[in-house]
């Protein structure tokens, strides 16, 4: 039995006071699961330098491999595509 490799980063810029970051993640979840990625979310007031001013009160941010593809919300089928 070989063990799959992560095909792809997909990260989420979230925010603890974001109720919609906590959807997004649970709505995305699966989808990265079946598709052997894996999953890193990052709080933009705490977890990097410069992330707050970057994304201000534009989160949640989903990014496959360091390139942003929703903002808000989520379409499944982008995020499949792009981890296709």
């Amino acid at each position: 039995m070989s063990i799959m490799q992560p095909t792809h980063t997909v990260t989420v810029m979230t925010r603890s006071t974001c109720g919609s970051c906590a959807r997004v993640v649970e709505q995305i979840r699966p989808i990265v699961e079946r598709f052997h990625s894996t999953l890193e979310i990052l709080d933009v007031d705490t977890d990097g330098p410069g992330l707050d001013m970057e994304f201000g009160d534009r989160v949640p941010v989903v990014l496959v491999d360091d390139e942003e593809i929703a903002c808000w919300e989520v379409d499944d089928q982008e995020l499949i595509a792009a981890l296709s």
